[in-house]
C-alpha cells in the first residue's frame, strides 16, 4: 500500500512538471505564427559565388517564399553573394546575409517578401562615462534614452554607448544606493559621437538602500515582510570583541543577552520576536549566505546585517529560519578602485560592572554566623574569645583574590581592498588579545585572516570566492568539567554550572587566609567547628588551567552566468570546518589548618587530565536560477534553486587520573589507565526553494516564497515538510493622487508564512540498542543487547506559522522615519523529551511532539537624520513587546495538569496559559513579625517540618484551604522579557563627532537562591547586614540560617520561594563614543587618506533593581549567579586608511 502511495505521489510530481513545461512551450509555440512558411522557417540551403539575382531565385524555389522585387532597379547582378552552407538556419537569416553589404532591405508583408531600396538614417552615437561623487567608475548603472527607450548598462570602466539618430535628447541615468540623474539636451549630429561624463550623487534616503535578503538582494522600497539591517556605517569605529554585540539596541524584535563576561566566552544570545521552541532558540547565521558562527567574524570585516524577522522574509530558509534568520555579507572590493588599506586599532582596559559586596570583618562575620545557626538550631564551637582573636587579624576578600582591579585589551586589523577591470580583491588579518579579569592564566587571542575575491571573466560568466581562517586560544578559568566526561552528548558545552573561581569568591569564609604561616595553602581553622566545601580559592587558580584552541575553516566559491539576457544561474559550495582541543589539568595539592598547620584535606589526588577533542565538517551546495524582466510598468523576479547540506560531527573524551609528578601531566604519564569515549554524529538536508516577486510601477507589490525541505532527523513518514509564504505591499505615496510635501513615504506591508524547525537529536525516529555483558545465560554471563531509546517514527517538524503587518512612513524628504509592526507566531510539535513508563523498561527518555506556543507582540523603530549647517545630528529610538504563551501541552507529557517540570535545578516549568519556561514555586507575602501573626496564619508546619518563627516567610495560601503545602505553589516569575528597548544619538561638527548608545529591557526575573542566601555555604553578602532581628524587625531581608538539612535549607527550608526570584530589568550605557577626524587639508602632504582617532567605553552605565549582580546572565537555571559579570570597558583607538 506504502508503495502503491509512494507511486502516486511521483505520479502525480512527473504530471505537474510536464504541466508546466507543457504551458510554457505552449506560451512560446502561440507567440510565433503558425504557418512554417514564414520568414522564421528553418531551411537548408547552399549558396555558390553567384550573382544575388541567382542567389534570390534559389532562395525563393527552397523557401517557398513569395519574393517581389525589381530585379532591374535594385541592380540585382552588380553584386556578387560569397559562397556559404546553410543547416537548419531561419529563412531571416539567410536573405539577410544574401542582403548584406547592400543597399537593399526587405519588408515582410501578408503577400509575401518585398525588396526595397535602404534610406539611410542620419545616425549618431552617444557615449560617455558614469563616475560616482568620488572620481571613480561606476559599472552596472543603467542609461536610458527617454525618447526612444533604448538604454543600456555601463561597462566595468564605467563607460556605456548607445547608438541614435540625430536629434536632441534627455539621459536617464540610475544606480542602487545614487540619485537617478536627468542629463537634457545632449545633441547628436550625423556620424558624430556625443560624449558624456556623468556624475552621481549618493542617495541617502531609506527607499534606496540595499538591503540583503534570501539568496539576493532588494532595494528597501521594495521589501513586503520584516527585514532590518545595519550597515557597515552603523559599526563602524564600535570596539567590539564579538560581531553579535553589534546588534545591541539597534534591531527591534531581537533580543541579545551576553550571559558572561569571561573572555573569549562573552558571544551574545541572539532571540527573534520571542522563544518558539524548547530546544536551540537561537536564529540562524549564515555569512555570505553559508552557516556560522557569528562571532567567529572580525567586526571590521563585516559589511551588512540583516535580520529576517517574519515568515515571508524567512521562508526561503524554511526548516531553518523558525527562529529567524541573520545575514552577515562581508566587504568586497571595488571595481577600477585603486588598492586601499585601512587598519584599525584600540587599546584599553576591561573592569567588572559589578561585584557582590562581601562581611568581610571577622568579628561582624562571626557573629552572624554564630546568630544564624542559634537561628539553625545548631551550636558552634567558636567563643568570644576566638572572635576576639580573629578580630586583630586580617581577613580575606575572596572577591579580590579571584578578581582583578582591571585587565588590558587590544586589537588590529589591517586590510586592503581595491579592484581591477575585472577583478576585486578584499583582503585582510585581524589580532585580538584579551585578558581575563579572573586571575591566573586567563586570556584570549584570537586571528582572523579573510580573501574575498571576485573575477569577471567575460560578459557572461562571473566567478569568486570567500575564504575565511580563524584561531582562538583561551586560556580558561575553573570549570566543572566533570559533567562533559561524564555526558555522551556531543554538543555538551565545556562550561558545566558556571565560572568556579566566581562561585568561590562569594562561598568562602573571609576568615581563611590564602596561606599559612609556611607559605603553604591555608583552610578553616578546624577548631572552630565552621563548615565549608570550598577549597582555597587561590589554590584552584595556582593548580587548575585549561586551554581551548578553535581552528575555524569558512569558505566559499561560486561560478555565475548569464544563459541568456535577464536569465542567470549560481552555482555555490560552501565548507564549515572547525576543529577544538580542550585540555584541563588538575594538579595536587594540600590544603593546611592556618592555627594548628595539620594537613586537613588533598585536593585533585594523584593529578588529573581531561582531554577532548571535537571536530565537525558542513558542506553545503546550492545551484540557483534567477530571472529578472521589466515590460513596460511591470517588474518580474523569479528564483528557483535546490540545496543540499550535510554535516558530521565527532569528539573524542579521554580521562586519566593518578599521575606521579604534577611536572609530567600528560596522556599516558598517569598510573591508570585512560578512559575513553568517542561520539560521532551526523546529519544532512535536502531543499527545493523558490520566489516569485512582482512589482507594478514601484507601487503594488507582491512575492511569494517556497521551500521544501527533507531533513534526515525524521523518519520516512515524515521526513519533508513544505514551507510557503506569501506577502503583498502598498507604497501609498508613490500614488498620483498622492500630494503631501512633508510626508514623502507610505507603504503598508502584509505577510503570511510558515516555517520549520529540526533542531533536536539526530536519530530520534529510530530506537536505539545498547550492548551490556550483564546477561546471565546457562549460568554464564553474557553480551546481550536490549532497546536503551525507543525512537519516534511518527515525529513530526515544529512549525511556525506566522503574520506580519506592517507600515513604514517617511516625513521630511526621509530625514524622519517610522516602521511598526504586528506580529503573531504560533508554533506546534515543539519537540522535547517525555519520560517512559517503567513497565515499558526503558530509562531514556523518548522525543515527541509536545506543546504549542504563540508569540503575540508589535515593534516600531524610529530614526531622524538631519544637518543644520554644520552639525549634523541623528537619533533613533526602537522597542519590542513580546507576549509569550503555552498554547497546549501533549498530555502524554503532562497528564491532566496541563503542566511539566522542564528542569528541577532551575524550577523551570511548562505550564498551558504561561510563558515558557516560567519559576513554579511559593509565594511570599511577607515576614512573619511575631508570634501572633504566625498564630493568625494559615498552618506552616506541614510545609516546613517544624513551626515558623518570627523572621521567617509567610507563604500565600494559594488554593485557600488553610494549610500550605505543595498544592499552594504558583507561577512566582517569568524569565522571558517582554519588553525590548534601545536608542542611540549621535552629532558632528566640523572633524568631531559623539555616539552614545542606550539598551534595556523590561521585567524579567531570574531565579538566584543559591547565592543571594545569606550564608549560601559560607560567605555572606553586605546586604544581610540588614536582616531581620528582634531588635530590626525588616521586612526586607529574612532572619539569618545556615544549611542545616544539607542544600542551603532555611527554618522555612524553601528553595523555590518568590523572595529568591529577582527583576533584572535593565536600562544600560552600551556604548559611548567621542572622536576626531583629521581634516584632509593637513594630510594632503602625506600618503595617510583619511584619519580618525576616538575614546570610547562600554557598559559604561547601569540602572537595575537587581542587586550585586549583573543583569545580563544566564536566565535558565539559578546557577546562573556564577557567570561572570559583563564588562566595562574603556579604549582609545584609530582608523587609518592609506
Amino acid at each position: 500500500m506504502k508503495k502503491s502511495s509512494l507511486l502516486i505521489r511521483q505520479i502525480m510530481r512527473i504530471s505537474f512538471l510536464v504541466t508546466i513545461l507543457l504551458f510554457v512551450f505552449s506560451q512560446i509555440l502561440w507567440a510565433a505564427r503558425s504557418d512554417a512558411q514564414t520568414i522564421k522557417q528553418k531551411v537548408s540551403i547552399a549558396i555558390g559565388n553567384e550573382s544575388l539575382d541567382q542567389a534570390l531565385a534559389q532562395f525563393g524555389k527552397t523557401t517557398h517564399l513569395q519574393l517581389a522585387y525589381d530585379g532591374t532597379a535594385l541592380g540585382l547582378k552588380k553584386y556578387t553573394v560569397k559562397a556559404k552552407n546553410f543547416s537548419a538556419t531561419t529563412a531571416a537569416e539567410v536573405l539577410e546575409y544574401l542582403l548584406q553589404n547592400t543597399n537593399i532591405t526587405y519588408k515582410e508583408t501578408s503577400d509575401g517578401i518585398v525588396l526595397v531600396p535602404k534610406t539611410r538614417l542620419k545616425q549618431g552615437k552617444i557615449t560617455g562615462i558614469v563616475l560616482d561623487e568620488k572620481g571613480e567608475a561606476l559599472p552596472g548603472a543603467t542609461v536610458v534614452v527617454v525618447e526612444t527607450g533604448a538604454g543600456t548598462q555601463t561597462k566595468p570602466d564605467g563607460t556605456f554607448s548607445i547608438p541614435v539618430q540625430v536629434g536632441t535628447y534627455t539621459l536617464k541615468i540610475s544606480f542602487i544606493a545614487y540619485q537617478t540623474l536627468l542629463v537634457k539636451n545632449v545633441v547628436v549630429e550625423d556620424g558624430k559621437e556625443t560624449h558624456q561624463k556623468i556624475a552621481l550623487q549618493s542617495d541617502n534616503s531609506k527607499l534606496n538602500e540595499v538591503v540583503v535578503v534570501g539568496y539576493g538582494s532588494k532595494l528597501k522600497s521594495e521589501i513586503t515582510g520584516a527585514v532590518s539591517s545595519i550597515s557597515s556605517k552603523d559599526l563602524a569605529n564600535r570596539p567590539i570583541t564579538q560581531a553579535s554585540q553589534a546588534l545591541y539596541g539597534l534591531v527591534p524584535g531581537v533580543y541579545l543577552n551576553t550571559s558572561t563576561g569571561e573572555a573569549g566566552n562573552n558571544q551574545a544570545t541572539i532571540r527573534i520576536r520571542g522563544i518558539g521552541t524548547l530546544n536551540d532558540a537561537s536564529a540562524l547565521i549564515l555569512v555570505d549566505g553559508i552557516e556560522a558562527p557569528l562571532d567567529n567574524i572580525n567586526p571590521t570585516d563585516i559589511e551588512s546585517i540583516s535580520v529576517l524577522k517574519d515568515a515571508s522574509s524567512a521562508a526561503i530558509y524554511g526548516s531553518r529560519a523558525a527562529n529567524g534568520v541573520v545575514l552577515v555579507t562581508t566587504k568586497r572590493g571595488k571595481l577600477n578602485s585603486k588598492p586601499t588599506i585601512d587598519y584599525t586599532a584600540y587599546a584599553g582596559l576591561s573592569a567588572p560592572t559589578v561585584l557582590p559586596q562581601m562581611v568581610t570583618d571577622p568579628t561582624t562575620y562571626l557573629q552572624l554566623y554564630r546568630e544564624a545557626a542559634l537561628n539553625s538550631g545548631t551550636k558552634v564551637a567558636f567563643t568570644d574569645a576566638d572572635i576576639a582573636r580573629y578580630a586583630s587579624q586580617p581577613s580575606t576578600n575572596w572577591l579580590d583574590v579571584a578578581f582583578k582591579k582591571t585587565a588590558p585589551i587590544q586589537q588590529h586589523t589591517i586590510a586592503v581592498r581595491g579592484g581591477s577591470t575585472n577583478t576585486t580583491y578584499s583582503l585582510s588579518l585581524g589580532y585580538l588579545k584579551q585578558d581575563g579579569i579572573i586571575k591566573g592564566n586567563q586570556d584570549y587571542n584570537a586571528y582572523n585572516i579573510r580573501s574575498n575575491i571576485d573575477n569577471t571573466i567575460s560578459k557572461k560568466l562571473k566567478v569568486g570566492s570567500s575564504i575565511a581562517y580563524s584561531y582562538g586560544l583561551t586560556n580558561l578559568t575553573p570549570k566543572d568539567v566533570a559533567t562533559q566526561i561524564a555526558g555522551n552528548a556531543i554538543d555538551n558545552t565545556l562550561t558545566g554550572k558556571g565560572n568556579l573561581a566566581f562561585e568561590g569568591g562569594l562561598m568562602q569564609h573571609p576568615i581563611v587566609p590564602v596561606y599559612d604561616g609556611l607559605g603553604r595553602y591555608a583552610t578553616l581553622e578546624q577548631a572552630l567547628g565552621l563548615t565549608s566545601s570550598r577549597n582555597n580559592e587561590q589554590a584552584i587558580l595556582n593548580n587548575e588551567y585549561a586551554v581551548q584552541k578553535d581552528n575555524r575553516l569558512l569558505g566559499n566559491v561560486y561560478a555565475e552566468y548569464e544563459i541568456i539576457k535577464d536569465l542567470k544561474v549560481k552555482g555555490t559550495v560552501g565548507y564549515n570546518y572547525q576543529q577544538m582541543g580542550y585540555v584541563d589539568t588538575r594538579k595536587e595539592f594540600s590544603q593546611y589548618d592556618p592555627v594548628s598547620g595539620a594537613l586537613v584535606s588533598t585536593v585533585f589526588p594523584g593529578s588529573q587530565l581531561y582531554d577532548i577533542q571535537r571536530n565537525s565538517q558542513n558542506v553545503t551546495a546550492f545551484l540557483q536560477s534567477t530571472y529578472e524582466k521589466q515590460v513596460g510598468l511591470h517588474n518580474f523576479k523569479a528564483l528557483i534553486g535546490y540545496n543540499q547540506e550535510s554535516s558530521v560531527q565527532k569528539q573524542n573524551t579521554v580521562e586519566q587520573l593518578n599521575f606521579g609528578s604534577t611536572d609530567l601531566i600528560t596522556l599516558g604519564s598517569g598510573a591508570t589507565t585512560p578512559v575513553a569515549l568517542t561520539t560521532q554524529g551526523e546529519w544532512a538536508l535536502r531543499s527545493f526553494f523558490g520566489r516569485f516577486d512582482y512589482n507594478f510601477d514601484n507601487k503594488y507589490l507582491f512575492e511569494f516564497n517556497f521551500r521544501r525541505d527533507g531533513s534526515s532527523r525524521f523518519g520516512a513518514n515524515n521526513r519533508y515538510g513544505n514551507f510557503p509564504s506569501v506577502s503583498g505591499g502598498w507604497l501609498i505615496s508613490n500614488e498620483k493622487f498622492w500630494d503631501v510635501k512633508f510626508f514623502d513615504l507610505l507603504k503598508l506591508r502584509a505577510s503570511w508564512g510558515k516555517l520549520g524547525n529540526q533542531n533536536t537529536a539526530l536519530y530520534p525516529f529510530a530506537s536505539q540498542v545498547a550492548l551490556t555483558s550483564n546477561y546471565s545465560f546457562n549460568n554464564n554471563i553474557n553480551t546481550g543487547g536490549a532497546i536503551s531509546v525507543l525512537g519516534n517514527p511518527d515525529l513530526k517538524w515544529e512549525q511556525t506559522t506566522s503574520t506580519d503587518i506592517g507600515i513604514d512612513m517617511g516625513f521630511f524628504k526621509s530625514k524622519l522615519t517610522v516602521s511598526g509592526d504586528y506580529f503573531i507566531k504560533n508554533t506546534t510539535g515543539i519537540l522535547t523529551q517525555i519520560t517512559n513508563p517503567l513497565t515499558l523498561g526503558i530509562t531514556n527518555p523518548t522525543i515527541v511532539n509536545a506543546a504549542a506556543v504563540q508569540n503575540k507582540g508589535w515593534e516600531a523603530d524610529v530614526n531622524y537624520q538631519d544637518k543644520i549647517g554644520k552639525v549634523s545630528i541623528g537619533a533613533g529610538f526602537n522597542f519590542t513587546y513580546v507576549n509569550n504563551v503555552v498554547k497546549s501541552i501533549n498530555p502524554s507529557l503532562s497528564g491532566a495538569a496541563d503542566q511539566v517540570e522542564l528542569d528541577h535545578s532551575a524550577d523551570s516549568w511548562l505550564i498551558r496559559g504561561q510563558p515558557i519556561g516560567v519559576i513554579y514555586g511559593y509565594q511570599v507575602q511577607g515576614i512573619f513579625q511575631n508570634a501572633a501573626e504566625i498564630a493568625a496564619a494559615p498552618n506552616h508546619s506541614k510545609l516546613f517540618g517544624v513551626a515558623p518563627q518570627p523572621g521567617d516567610f509567610r507563604i500565600a495560601d494559594i488554593n485557600g484551604d488553610g494549610v500550605i503545602d505543595s498544592k499552594d505553589r504558583t507561577v512566582i516569575g517569568n524569565r522571558q522579557p517582554k519588553l525590548l528597548y534601545g536608542f542611540n544619538f549621535k552629532a558632528g561638527y566640523k572633524g568631531f563627532d559623539f555616539s552614545a548608545l542606550f539598551q534595556g529591557i523590561g521585567h524579567a526575573d531570574i531565579y538566584l537562591s543559591r547565592s543571594v542566601g545569606p550564608f549560601p555555604f559560607a560567605g555572606i553578602r553586605s546586604v544581610w547586614l540588614n536582616r531581620w532581628t528582634p531588635e530590626n524587625p525588616s521586612t526586607t531581608y529574612p532572619r539569618l540560617w545556615i544549611d542545616r538539612n544539607g542544600y542551603n535549607g532555611s527554618t522555612i527550608e524553601i528553595n523555590n520561594a518568590s523572595y529568591w526570584v529577582q527583576n533584572r530589568a535593565y536600562l544600560r550605557l552600551k556604548n559611548v563614543q567621542l572622536a576626531y577626524t583629521i581634516p584632509k587639508s593637513v594630510l594632503s602632504k602625506t600618503f595617510i587618506q583619511n584619519l580618525r582617532v576616538y575614546v570610547n567605553a562600554q557598559n559604561l552605565l547601569t540602572f537595575t533593581p537587581l542587586k550585586d549582580f549583573d543583569p545580563e546572565r544566564q536566565d535558565q537555571t539559578q546557577y546562573g549567579t556564577s557567570s561572570l559579570p559583563q564588562l566595562k570597558i574603556f579604549t582609545a583607538g584609530l582608523n587609518l586608511t592609506f
